[in-house]
């Protein structure tokens, strides 16, 4: 079987990835981002115009009205997490929220810890607060987990 490029010459493959790199910086430089974010925010866009033209942009949490595109959120009214993977694609547990809104709700639902442990995402098990670091910027992974991520990083190449 034929690849679809054994007939083209290599100098026109080269010309032909060059013309869609230059498309895609193209088109960063005159939407002033990234295609995929500009993509992205496009489709925000739409879908906020189509959910007021539904009378839908009442927030599922405080039941008033979203205004502004930049506070506009979909929302999941049941967690899918750690609970059913339907849920997050049952279009009857999707909602529309403030982001504030959401975001509060989320928070709301973190991880009920065991008096005096907290959960280690990288091991994935409840250990003793004792083993975790005091700096917030390192206290979702117990200190030996780090600790041996820092030794395998340091064991690569170039690292020191």
């Amino acid at each position: 079987m034929r690849s679809q490029f054994e007939s083209v010459r290599p100098e026109c493959l080269f010309v032909t990835m060059k013309i869609k790199m230059n498309n895609n910086e193209k088109k960063q430089e005159q939407l002033g981002m990234p295609f995929g974010t500009a993509n992205a925010k496009l489709r925000k866009m739409i879908l906020f115009q189509l959910v007021q033209e539904c009378h839908k942009d009442i927030c599922y949490r405080c039941n008033k009205k979203i205004t502004d595109i930049k506070t506009f959120s979909i929302e999941h009214k049941e967690h899918w997490l750690d609970n059913s993977v339907e849920l997050f694609w049952d279009l009857e547990n999707i909602a529309f929220s403030h982001l504030s809104c959401n975001v509060a709700d989320a928070r709301r639902h973190k991880i009920d810890y065991p008096n005096g442990k907290k959960w280690c995402w990288r091991c994935k098990e409840f250990k003793l607060l004792n083993l975790f670091p005091k700096s917030a910027k390192r206290n979702r992974e117990c200190t030996s987990c780090y600790s041996q991520y820092r030794a395998e990083y340091r064991k690569k190449p170039g690292k020191k």
